[in-house]
Formats: structure tokens, sequence, C-alpha cells
């Protein structure tokens, strides 16, 4: 093999590399804002949940580090569950801190939607909450 040789396979072998990685990263960007997007959907619905079970209003505190879920009774609020939220697994979260507040129904109560944006690289999803407390995932 000449010297023209090696350089042309290592060139190629390189630009293979380049964009596997290049792939690797969008997926795993891809699968990380997809799990955000599941867990920010699972902490909805059991803030709803416990709202119903508990018959007393529930409120879900959505941060960048945390999902707490507290039922609320008297003017004290108690915590039932907490979990990572979104920037801990390094994906963005707009707005930044948001409270969602359940009657003993199920129902949210609140003035208007809310929709979550949650990035990473070029991913992106959207959760939206309707003032009821309807919840979607979308593109």
């Amino acid at each position: 093999m000449t010297l023209l040789e090696v350089l042309v396979a290592l060139s190629l072998v390189g630009a293979v590399a380049g964009l596997g990685f290049a792939t690797a990263a969008r997926w795993r960007d891809r699968e990380s804002v997809e799990t955000a997007a599941g867990r920010l959907l699972e902490a909805y619905r059991r803030t709803q949940s416990v709202a119903r079970a508990w018959g007393r209003p529930a409120e879900l505190l959505v941060t960048p580090d945390s999902l707490i879920i507290r039922a609320v009774w008297l003017g004290e609020s108690t915590e039932v569950w907490r979990g990572p939220g979104p920037g801990r697994a390094g994906v963005g979260l707009a707005p930044n801190r948001h409270v969602a507040a359940f009657l003993p129904s199920g129902l949210a109560t609140g003035a208007s939607n809310v929709t979550h944006l949650l990035t990473r690289g070029a991913a992106h999803r959207r959760v939206v909450v309707s003032r009821i407390g309807r919840v979607r995932v979308g593109p």
C-alpha cells in the first residue's frame, strides 16, 4: 500500500465515523426529550390520580430539576411524590416553573392552557395541558 492509499482509507474511515457520531448524538437527544415528555405526562396523570384517590386538591410543581406532587388540605401541603425533572437529563424546559392544581374530581383549575417546550439539541417536544387537565404530547 502506498501512502496515498493509506491516507484515502483513513479519510474514508474518519468520514464514516463522523457521520456515525452525529447520528448517535441526534438519537440520544431525541431519546432524552421523549423520556422527559413521558415523565411529564406521567406526573400530570399521577397528580390527577392523587387528587381523586385522596379526595382533596393536589398540585404539581414542574421545575427543570424536579417534578413534585403535593396534596393540599386546610392550607397545608404534604409532599406525595417527587421525580427527576427534565433538566437532570440535559433537557431544556420552558416555562422554567409551573404549578398545576387539580380539584378532588381530577379536573385542573386555572385560567389558561400551558405548553411545556422540551428541547435538547435539535430534538423538541411540546406537552400541552388544557385548563381542565387534559394532557397531550405533540411535535
